[in-house]
């Protein structure tokens, strides 16, 4: 780990099976305890607010969430890439440059659009229901934070302080949101509600930026904080902005079912929803860990023309990520009701569709990062528009399978549409990049 995390380290040939395994396994930890700290998060709130007030911040947290990483304007992901470059080729004035750009872009943006939306759900008044409107106006205030924690684990992701950078977003900020919420229920004997929790959650995303904010100044490369600031904000700009979108869509993607569930059958059928779909990206824990450490690996690797090296690197993390979706979705889909049923007595309701995220999500696993081997080769572009025809289809197609089926039909609509992106977008890494993402490589 400690080789993976040495900013001198210049992705040697014998040492990238060992980076990766190494990587991705500090990478699963911090993962595997993030989401179980996240859920454990969950079924605090879902006990303590019960299925209406839950649903109704979940809905809100969604949107906000939604609206921060459409705010960081692909910036986020952009760092991963740049900060890659500039550290292996010693480009520290870019490297600066480009840390202090993003933020100024970013805050603008969210701070702005904060501001423009509290004065909308002002305007609105008695036209929303009285819970979701304080809660969305305390999200109003998470916009900013949350979004720059975003920026944080992408600069750190750059560094190849990979682990480091999913600290703060993963493990901090639900522990503080836990501690702060136990302490108002009992220490304060508050009435635990909606806006109450949205309120606490601005103050926990406020700790953990601060943290990664000082966990990035400390990981910079020496001599960083001296160097000349150099700017290439047009560069910068046109690598960022299919990247906003292929982030937005791949968001939009994953929460489209919610939010039509949300507006055709309520923020109580959405909590509960959100439940099985939080459970299902457990199966998903293996892709996220590898994929964090591989990202600049494909980055690093495709720009020095090492195909063969990127191949094997890929086929490991294929294979990595799909050694802890398979039984991870058998165990999940085995004791589904087990499960949901530790949120609440409502929450079971929504079985059948965690068996159709879980497989989606396992898919999802066998066929590889192909969206980030997209987007860290400079076929962002094409990304985008594969997941845009996909999106469309999830709006369109999810409308009238709520409608007719409930919960039921959006876990169907959404796994196989799911399903589908993966499989295309392997198909055209295959054709423009000649690399095989998924674990059938092996015998290929």
């Amino acid at each position: 780990m400690r080789e993976l995390l040495s900013p001198k380290f210049r992705g040697r040939p014998e040492s990238l099976g060992r980076v990766l395994l190494t990587g991705a396994g500090a990478n699963l930890g911090v993962t595997v305890a993030g989401q179980a700290v996240a859920l454990g998060l969950q079924l605090l709130l879902a006990r303590w607010l019960g299925a209406q007030e839950y649903g109704v911040y979940t809905y809100s947290l969604m949107i906000v969430t939604l609206a921060a990483l459409l705010g960081r304007l692909g910036t986020d992901t952009a760092l991963v890439r740049f900060v890659a470059h500039y550290r292996r080729e010693d480009e520290l004035g870019l490297l600066r440059g480009i840390l202090s750009w993003g933020d100024r872009q970013v805050l603008a943006v969210t701070a702005g659009a904060a501001g423009m939306a509290a004065i909308g759900l002002w305007a609105l008044g008695s036209h929303l229901e009285s819970a979701l409107r304080e809660t969305l106006l305390w999200g109003c205030a998470l916009l900013p934070p949350l979004a720059l924690l975003g920026l944080r684990t992408g600069a750190l992701r750059g560094l190849r302080r990979v682990a480091l950078g999913l600290v703060p977003d993963l493990l901090l900020r639900p522990l503080a949101l836990a501690l702060l919420m136990t302490v108002a229920v009992f220490g304060w004997s508050l009435s635990p509600e909606a806006p109450l929790t949205m309120a606490l959650a601005v103050a926990a995303a406020v700790l953990a930026l601060g943290c990664s904010d000082r966990w990035l100044r400390r990981s910079l490369p020496s001599g960083c904080r001296e160097a000349v600031a150099d700017f290439r904000g047009e560069e910068w700009r046109r690598v960022s902005r299919p990247l906003l979108l292929v982030a937005g869509l791949r968001r939009i993607l994953q929460q489209t079912d919610i939010l039509v569930i949300g507006v055709l059958l309520g923020t109580t059928s959405a909590g509960i929803y959100a439940v099985a779909t939080r459970l299902s990206r457990v199966v998903a824990l293996g892709l996220g860990a590898v994929n964090s450490i591989t990202a600049p690996l494909i980055s690093e690797l495709h720009g020095s023309g090492k195909k063969e090296q990127l191949q094997r690197t890929i086929t490991r993390a294929a294979w990595g990520a799909s050694l802890v979706s398979i039984p991870a979705c058998l165990v999940l889909i085995l004791g589904r009701d087990f499960f949901l049923g530790l949120f609440g007595s409502e929450f079971p309701l929504a079985g059948a569709s965690l068996i159709f995220l879980c497989i989606a999500q396992m898919a999802n696993a066998l066929t590889g990062p192909v969206g980030w081997l997209l987007n860290m080769t400079g076929h962002q572009e094409v990304n985008a528009r594969i997941l845009a025809w996909i999106t469309g289809l999830n709006v369109v197609l999810n409308i009238p399978a709520v409608w007719f089926w409930g919960i039921e039909g959006a876990a169907v609509v959404t796994a196989l549409l799911s399903a589908y992106n993966n499989l295309w977008t392997w198909a055209v890494v295959r054709r423009r990049l000649g690399v095989d993402a998924s674990i059938l490589s092996t015998w290929r």
